[in-house]
C-alpha cells in the first residue's frame, strides 16, 4: 500500500499530487508542548503541533523559533520541517535542520528512532534528524522534534527602500548584508508582491522595487541600523525611504513570510517556483524569470 504522512495539507494542494494513495497517516493528534525549559532556549513538541502555537507558547517567554515559513497559521512543526520551508530568518539563524537538535521518528515498518537531544551542547548520536529537513515524509513521519529557540529582540523594525531597477535594489542589498549592521532579514519584492503586504502599501508603486531590511536589538541599536541603511539607500538612488516601527514590522511579516509561496496564492491561480542562485546572481536570475512568465 502507498502510504503518506500528513500535517495540516497544506502543501498537499501544491502539485505534483500523488497518483494514488491508500493510507494518509495524519499527525494533527500528536500535538502539544512536551517540554519547554525556557533558560536552555529549547522546546520539545509534538509533531502535529502547528507554528501558531509554538509561537504562542515562545513568546510568552520572550522567545521564538526563527522559523518564519509560510502558512505561519495552519502549518504543523512536523511539516515544516519535512517540507524544508525556511523563510528569510534564514539568512541569520540559519536553515530549518540547524535549528532542530533532536527527533522521535516513527518508520515505514513502525519502528520509533530517537536522534539528536533536548540539549544544545551534545555530540550523542547521530544527527539523523537533520536529515528530515526536505525529506517530505520519504524518510519516516516526524512524531516529536526539539527545536533551537531564540530571545525576542527588545524591538524591531523594517528599513524600507524603493528603487526602479531590481538590479540596483541587489546591489545595495548585498551591501547591506555584508556590512556591520547584522540585518535580521533581507527581501526584495515587485509592486505586485508588495501590494500583498498591507503595511507597504502606502510605499507600494507600480513598476518598483522594494528592498526590505528587517532589524532587530536595543531600542538604540535598531534606531542606529534604520538610519545607516536609509543613509545607504539615499545613496544609491532610492526613489524613496521609509521604515516601520514594531507595530508595523509584526504585522508587515505576516504578510512578508505568506509571499515566499504560502497562503497569499490560490493553487488553482498561482504556480510556486523556487529557484537558488548565489547572491551575486540574484539579478541575472530575476530578469531572466521575469522574460520567461
Amino acid at each position: 500500500s502507498i502510504e503518506r504522512g500528513r500535517g495540516a495539507g497544506t502543501k498537499s494542494h501544491r502539485p505534483p499530487r500523488p497518483r494514488s494513495i491508500d493510507v494518509v497517516l495524519d499527525t494533527s493528534a500528536l500535538a502539544g508542548i512536551v517540554e519547554h525549559p525556557a533558560a536552555d532556549l529549547t522546546i520539545t513538541v509534538g509533531g502535529g503541533t502547528t507554528l501558531a502555537v509554538l509561537e504562542r507558547t515562545l513568546g510568552s517567554k520572550g522567545q521564538f523559533w526563527p522559523c518564519d515559513a509560510p502558512f505561519a497559521a495552519a502549518a504543523t512543526v512536523g511539516g515544516t520541517i519535512a517540507s524544508n520551508a525556511n523563510g528569510a530568518l534564514r539568512m541569520r539563524y540559519g536553515p530549518v535542520r540547524e535549528l532542530v537538535l533532536g527527533a522521535r521518528i516513527a518508520t515505514a515498518d513502525g519502528t520509533l528512532v530517537r536522534t539528536g537531544s533536548r540539549v544544545v551542547k551534545s555530540v550523542a548520536g547521530y544527527d539523523g534528524h537533520k536529515l528530515m529537513a526536505g525529506s517530505f515524509g520519504t524518510l519516516g513521519l516526524i512524531v516529536e522534534a526539539t527545536l533551537r529557540a531564540a530571545p525576542l529582540p527588545e524591538t524591531e523594525s523594517i528599513a524600507i527602500g524603493r528603487f526602479k531597477s531590481h538590479v540596483t535594489a541587489c546591489a545595495v542589498g548585498r551591501t547591506a548584508a555584508a556590512s556591520h549592521l547584522f540585518p535580521m532579514a533581507i527581501v526584495l519584492l515587485d509592486d505586485r508582491a508588495a501590494r500583498r503586504v498591507g503595511a507597504l502599501l502606502p510605499h507600494a508603486a507600480s513598476g518598483a522595487w522594494l528592498l526590505l531590511v528587517r532589524c532587530g536589538g536595543n531600542k538604540q541599536s535598531v534606531a542606529r541600523q534604520v538610519a545607516d541603511l536609509t543613509a545607504t539607500f539615499d545613496a544609491a538612488g532610492a526613489d524613496a525611504t521609509g521604515a516601520l516601527d514594531a507595530a508595523a514590522t509584526t504585522r508587515a511579516w505576516v504578510d512578508v513570510r505568506e509571499t515566499s509561496g504560502g497562503a497569499a496564492y490560490a493553487p488553482d491561480e498561482f504556480a510556486i517556483v523556487k529557484i537558488a542562485s548565489l547572491p551575486t546572481e540574484t539579478s541575472a536570475v530575476i530578469a531572466e524569470a521575469r522574460s520567461r512568465w
